[in-house]
């Protein structure tokens, strides 16, 4: 079974995209953290502006096309992949969308390639080196005690902000 993402567009002048793998926890998770984020500052999405797609480029290609020729298009579209969001920009380009002026494109992992300037992601960064800390630690608790209980870690994933949007500053 191929994993799947949901994009997400709300109607102008603010129209949001969100992208997660049905199939996948952490994705979900991210979509899910994504919509409460927006709820907690007063914005909602409505069901009928989200659309299932893969994982890949291509599939943020093949979303670009399908959420940018819409007669209300959105003007910010948040992906749960770097990758996606990569696929979602070069569709755009084919377009003749233009970013952050017409859409604003967000994505999750915080790449490498976020930062090269044929993408200039905007993306949320992920901790890996605290991740991996955490889980290490964490697995040698449990190896000395089995019987302890199972503990959640919640670490800060920050914003980066560059040119696929608007480096505008909220809250």
């Amino acid at each position: 079974m191929q994993p799947s993402s949901t994009l997400t567009s709300a109607s102008p002048p603010a129209t949001r995209s969100s992208a997660h793998s049905r199939s996948n926890g952490t994705s979900r998770d991210r979509d899910l953290g994504f919509r409460a984020a927006l709820a907690e500052a007063g914005v909602s999405i409505k069901e009928r502006n989200v659309i299932s797609t893969g994982v890949s480029h291509d599939h943020g290609h093949a979303a670009a096309v399908q959420l940018l020729s819409a007669e209300q298009p959105p003007t910010a579209i948040y992906t749960v992949t770097d990758l996606l969001a990569f696929g979602l920009l070069d569709g755009g380009r084919a377009l003749g969308v233009k970013v952050p002026e017409d859409v604003w494109v967000i994505g999750f992992d915080n790449t490498d390639l976020a930062s090269w300037e044929a993408f200039d992601l905007t993306s949320v960064n992920q901790p890996i080196h605290a991740i991996v800390e955490q889980g290490i630690d964490l697995l040698r608790r449990r190896i000395g005690d089995p019987a302890a209980e199972a503990t959640i870690i919640n670490l800060p994933c920050p914003l980066v902000v560059r040119g696929s949007t608007a480096n505008t500053v909220i809250g």
